[in-house]
């Protein structure tokens, strides 16, 4: 009579997979499982931290670009009320698509929490407003620096507003925005007037 394969191997000792041997592969499947799911999660929080991140710098840098336009677009550099006033604000004539001049103001907005474009009347009360920037941080920090045909800084305290609005041919703005986690983003950037030429007076 044949014998039944299993049974043959059974009587050779050969056995199947015991309860506390599949416990311990189940146990380190888990284990691989969690390390994959806590690399998943930290590579998960890396991209949206680096997409907010891009996301804030390049809104940060268009809101600059709109700036850019209009100083190389400018047709004067208007006096500021005060050298202080200097390194928070800036006022310029821009000729429109009309053919007028448009009086337009950038600077932090009238709670000193956002960076703004506004365009005044002749009272220089405020027609229109755009936000550019929504947070910035550090507004004690002079956000435009002027500078002279020589490259020389005409700091604020020491130049009078005056001789600002006669000297500069070249404007450094500087901006930083907070995002997530105690973070900041931040923009330096130079720009030359291109129709805005420095008046006949000695500078410094």
């Amino acid at each position: 009579m044949m014998r039944r394969p299993g049974l043959r191997s059974l009587a050779r000792g050969e056995r199947g997979t015991s309860l506390l041997e599949a416990m311990i592969t189940v146990t380190i499947l888990a284990a691989a499982m969690a390390t994959m799911m806590t690399a998943f999660t930290s590579l998960t929080r890396a991209v949206h931290h680096n997409e907010q991140r891009s996301d804030a710098q390049r809104t940060m840098n268009l809101s600059i670009d709109t700036a850019i336009r209009d100083l190389r677009a400018a047709q004067q550099l208007l006096k500021s009320t005060s050298t202080h006033t200097a390194t928070t604000e800036l006022v310029i004539l821009v000729p429109t698509d009309s053919g007028k001049v448009s009086t337009v103001r950038f600077g932090m907005s009238q709670d000193e929490r956002s960076f703004v474009r506004q365009e005044l009347d002749e009272s220089s009360n405020v027609i229109s407003e755009r936000v550019l920037v929504a947070a910035v941080i550090d507004t004690d920090e002079a956000v435009f620096r002027y500078f002279t045909s020589g490259d020389t800084e005409m700091e604020a305290g020491t130049i009078d507003a005056e001789t600002i609005q006669k000297c500069t041919v070249r404007v450094r703005i500087s901006l930083r925005a907070p995002i997530e986690n105690g973070e900041s983003i931040s923009s330096t950037t130079d720009v030359s007037f291109r129709n805005v030429r420095p008046e006949q007076v000695v500078c410094p």
